[in-house]
């Protein structure tokens, strides 16, 4: 499949199922980061992360899929997504901040590190 919208497609339906099986974590995101398009890989990890509640390895394994996004907007997207859903504490949190400092625009990254900041203090 070459399409990176079609790839999408599939992804969102297997993570609209119901239970997401973590197992399949791997595959989901070695698709996820085939992509060019960072609109559709970005809409993939939403969809994933909005439907299911995955363990703190695969959010760190997200985290990584981040990294391969080529568009600074749509990384810091989905990190802000996954700051407001998920406790960072840890290694999780230094994931998180790891992506983070892979947006190369100021304007993202300092959204995307702050959402990070807030929710430490909360």
């Amino acid at each position: 499949m070459s399409s990176d919208y079609e790839k999408s497609r599939l992804l969102i339906a297997l993570a609209n199922k119901g239970k997401f099986d973590e197992s399949q974590m791997d595959y989901y995101l070695k698709v996820v980061n085939s992509m060019r398009q960072p609109n559709e890989s970005s809409r993939s990890l939403l969809e994933l992360m909005n439907r299911n509640k995955v363990s703190d390895a695969s959010l760190r394994k997200v985290l990584e899929a981040v990294g391969h996004i080529n568009s600074d907007y749509e990384k810091a997207r989905v990190l802000l997504d996954i700051a407001h859903q998920y406790p960072l504490e840890g290694t999780l949190r230094n994931s998180y901040i790891d992506a983070a400092n892979t947006i190369k625009g100021e304007y993202e990254r300092n959204r995307a590190l702050a959402a990070v900041a807030k929710r430490a203090t909360l």
